[in-house]
């Protein structure tokens, strides 16, 4: 129902009746739009490249734009500006979390108080004619990243690795998420549940 924009309540309807009156059966067709969206023409791939470079670029920039007692919301205005001189038609997304103690992945937008000594995540992502870009990364300023934190991002960099050689064209995702949690699992670490999971 979520995704079809149909009320929860008036789809079983739907689905009931389709069973009694058609002797037909709704099924869930997700599996086979994600297999049909991997499928890009050259024009879908020359607009997703426009859109991956313009975040690209522009998490670039503001990885050298920031510092710790800038407010957040600021570095979060000032990597929209940057996507859009990069490019982009649209800007999708700008969080900027200042953490400081531990990498915390955990979503939230911008908000009016300055980034902290420590660990900042920065999630951007911008759309060029309605293809979408998302990028994320993690820096530490102002301090050394404890032999924890180190742990963890060379594990994220491996995973990055991993996924690079692994996703080509007749490999299943489902076969790369699970080759990812392996490596995750051998290297000591523990996934965090995304809403939905």
């Amino acid at each position: 129902g979520l995704c079809v924009g149909i009320n929860p309540i008036k789809f079983l309807t739907l689905k009931n009746r389709v069973s009694e009156e058609l002797g037909a059966e709704i099924v869930n067709g997700i599996p086979t739009i994600w297999k049909t969206m991997a499928i890009k023409s050259d024009l879908e791939i020359e607009r997703m490249r426009v859109a991956v470079t313009a975040a690209a670029r522009a998490m670039d920039r503001i990885l050298d734009y920031i510092e710790v007692g800038m407010n957040e919301l600021d570095v979060a205005r000032q990597a929209s500006i940057f996507m859009l001189e990069e490019g982009a038609d649209t800007v999708r997304n700008v969080q900027v979390m200042s953490r400081g103690e531990g990498p915390s992945f955990s979503s939230c937008r911008a908000l009016d108080r300055p980034i902290r000594e420590g660990w900042v995540n920065l999630d951007i992502g911008c759309t060029y004619k309605r293809y979408s870009s998302d990028i994320n990364r993690g820096i530490f300023l102002g301090r050394e990243p404890t032999k924890e934190e180190k742990k963890l991002y060379d594990c994220r960099l491996g995973v990055n690795e991993l996924l690079d050689s692994y996703i080509r064209p007749g490999v299943a995702m489902d076969d790369a998420i699970m080759a990812m949690k392996e490596y995750v699992e051998a290297a000591g670490c523990v996934l965090q549940k995304n809403r939905g999971q």
